[in-house]
């Protein structure tokens, strides 16, 4: 018993037990899974319970079924616990079970199975609909030398008149015998070589429709292979292409005439050609080409097919109307017939031609004369702008190609619209051109300006610095003397007020000539090539007692086998400018790191700290002349120049130099770039100093007043 209720629990199809009145006694772990009912719930069920409204008929037939034959099946729909119906498959059976007769459902869930059905039915209808509704006749067949059909869609009998039953096995005619004798060959060939290759195959060849027509017919199709690579069938397709045959020549005419305008040179006068492409078109008749340059001003470009003899005596007819003059104040009613991008009959003949403004009489003299049976016109417009117009007099209206003169002139314009948009282009080039030149004598006497005022604002900042340098002298060597003499406290701290002033004023004269030289042409740099980890060490070394006044660590990641070519002081000055400036804007037991990437041609250093950050703004300043990130601070040791010197220097060797920091207590990396070896530096960035120079000496005479009341 254990055995069979084990492999009862395994299966994997719901096993469901019900007594005779219904009531499902047993089932299997399947059928918890399937229906969502737990083992107790299952007991107070019925088969009432499971199966879909729509379908409990079937239940009563499965017990019926069962007690008369002791068998069952079929396919319903049940509900599951949570409400959702499912497709199943029922097989019943009676069964001992307890010592009494009982009902056995073995239930199967085909959800997926019917799903795929149904889409599979929806497909075939779907098929069915696309292939009547094809313009053509979708086929199966074998490849045999009949081409014996063993399907044709319904199109069948639009394409060869025949019914699709009688081409079906070779009934009454088969396939082959429709194509034209001549073209059977290069069909079975042609079929033949894509099979052996396992390929599609597309071709045109003839056929003969039941009445004897000729058609032309376009097929496409593609083998049906077995496993062993023999072939089964060939599906395709075959569709008329009779009238794309006959209007293949025209097309390639047309196509040429078309080609020939959009390689047209856009300097080239096309109205010229247009006419004679279309005369070539209509044969005999006359065509006038006109140029409109307003919508109500029409001139005469050209006109072929006319003699000069008749030519004068139609406009002697015509009188103040002749052709060739231009027709001013064109009617809004006849508006159309000259911007229309489609050939439109002229009603009326010639009188309709000129807007009914001559007699009936002269009309109809010159129509005779020249033997007229019909007057076309057609607008030469691309969009909504207007060139032209083209007026075609036949006297044989069976050689008016419709299509193909659209096509010219709907093609002409739009070249006529490139000439257009050309010309404006070469104007508004020409335009641009000479404001160009404009601005480039502008922008060249406004460097020259910029240049002597940077030349006149170096010059002044270096006579200022020797100005200042002669007086501070005496002053630097006295006041040490008479802080020696001085009698009491109050003359020492206001010597030391004078003292700290005095070096102030020296510190910024100092940095003041650093930067004039290093701002002039004139300048050398004395470049070696030096161990830069050597030179940092040094530097380190030299400062250990700035960093251990605030507690801050430095950390050199700078490799020792790094060499740069340089000016070894102007290197050690930028570093300790650097440094300084780092320490003056960083907290007590900070850190400052120094680190370096190499490429090719160029090493670039950063140097960075966790200090009082920058904003945007003070990024965007920070190498100024005179620039402080933070004014509120009365710093003796801070000229404000020496970021300044520190971009001269880079620059100087060719380098960069830039500032980034994530904003204000976020700390700084200043980085800069310099040479592994010798390269130009002629070619360093511009200085931006014209943005500085108005008003340079005023701002140094205000530094200098305010430090010193300070």
């Amino acid at each position: 018993q254990s055995r069979y209720l084990r492999i009862f629990n395994a299966a994997k199809d719901a096993f469901l037990i019900f007594d005779l009145n219904g009531n499902i006694i047993e089932a299997n772990e399947k059928a918890f899974e399937m229906y969502g009912y737990s083992p107790k719930e299952f007991s107070s069920l019925s088969g009432k319970d499971i199966v879909h409204p729509d379908y409990a008929h079937l239940f009563i037939e499965f017990k019926e079924s069962v007690l008369s034959s002791g068998e069952f099946q079929t396919e319903s729909v049940d509900i599951k616990k949570d409400g959702t119906s499912f497709n199943v498959e029922i097989r019943g059976a009676d069964i001992e079970y307890n010592g009494r007769k009982h009902l056995l459902a073995i239930v199967r869930d085909v959800s997926n199975r019917k799903k795929s059905e149904d889409q599979l039915k929806k497909s075939r209808r779907q098929l069915a609909t696309l292939m009547s509704n094809l313009p053509g006749m979708a086929y199966q067949c074998l490849h045999d030398e009949k081409w014996t059909m063993k399907y044709v869609s319904s199109g069948c009998k639009n394409l060869t008149e025949f019914n699709a039953d009688d081409l079906v096995e070779n009934k009454n005619i088969s396939y082959n015998e429709l194509i034209v004798p001549q073209d059977r060959k290069y069909v079975y060939q042609t079929v033949t070589k894509a099979l052996n290759n396992h390929e599609s195959f597309e071709m045109t060849y003839r056929i003969n429709t039941s009445s004897g027509k000729e058609k032309w017919v376009w097929e496409q199709g593609v083998g049906v292979f077995s496993e062993d690579g023999s072939i089964i069938d060939i599906e395709g397709f075959i569709t008329d292409i009779t009238e794309w045959k006959k209007s293949d020549e025209e097309l390639q005419k047309i196509a040429q005439f078309a080609n020939d305008y959009v390689s047209l040179p856009l300097d080239v006068n096309l109205y010229e050609d247009l006419g004679n492409k279309i005369k070539s078109l209509i044969g005999s008749g006359i065509v006038a080409v006109n140029r409109i340059t307003d919508e109500n001003t029409m001139y005469l470009e050209s006109i072929l097919g006319i003699s000069d003899k008749k030519l004068a005596v139609v406009n002697k007819l015509l009188g103040n109307q002749h052709v060739g003059k231009p027709i001013s104040k064109i009617p809004s009613d006849a508006k159309e017939l000259l911007t229309s991008g489609s050939l439109v009959r002229v009603s009326h003949g010639v009188s309709g031609l000129f807007f009914n403004r001559i007699s009936k009489s002269v009309s109809k003299a010159i129509e005779k004369m020249v033997h007229i049976t019909g007057i076309y016109s057609i607008g030469l417009r691309y969009e909504s702008e207007l060139f032209g117009n083209i007026v075609i007099v036949l006297t044989d209206e069976t050689h008016l190609n419709k299509n193909a003169i659209e096509a010219i002139v709907n093609q002409a314009a739009v070249v006529l619209d490139k000439q257009k948009a050309w010309k404006e282009l070469q104007d508004a080039h020409e335009e641009i051109r000479a404001m160009n030149l404009h601005l480039e004598k502008k922008v060249k006497q406004r460097t020259e300006r910029i240049e002597q005022l940077l030349k006149q604002k170096d010059e002044f900042i270096n006579q200022l610095g020797h100005d200042l340098k002669n007086p501070l002298g005496p002053l630097v060597n006295l006041i040490p003397i008479i802080e020696k003499h001085s009698m009491n406290q109050k003359d020492k701290e206001i010597l030391n007020v004078i003292q700290r002033n005095v070096g102030y004023m020296k510190n910024l004269v100092q940095k003041t000539l650093e930067l004039a030289r290093l701002n002039s042409p004139n300048t050398k740099l004395s470049k070696t090539n030096f161990s830069l980890n050597s030179v940092i060490r040094n530097i380190i070394s030299q400062n250990k007692y700035l960093f251990e006044k605030k507690q801050i660590a430095v950390e050199s990641n700078i490799s020792s086998q790094i060499t740069v070519y340089a000016d070894q002081l102007r290197i050690e000055e930028l570093f300790n400018n650097l440094l300084n400036n780092a320490v003056k804007y960083s907290k007590e037991y900070g850190k400052i790191i120094i680190s370096s990437s190499e490429s090719e041609k160029m090493i670039t250093i950063s140097i960075k700290d966790d200090g009082m950050g920058m904003t945007s703004e003070q990024i965007d300043h920070v190498f100024d002349e005179f620039y402080k990130a933070d004014e509120s601070r009365h710093d003796f040791e801070s000229s404000g120049l020496g970021m300044a010197i520190c971009k001269r220097i880079v620059e100087k060797h060719g380098g960069t130099i830039w500032v980034e920091s994530s904003g204000l207590d976020k700390g700084s990396v200043f980085y800069f770039t310099l040479p592994h070896k010798s390269i130009s530096t002629t070619s360093f960035e511009p200085r931006n100093e014209h943005k500085k120079t108005k008003n340079v000496h005023e701002k140094i005479d205000l530094l200098l007043q305010k430090e010193i009341l300070h």
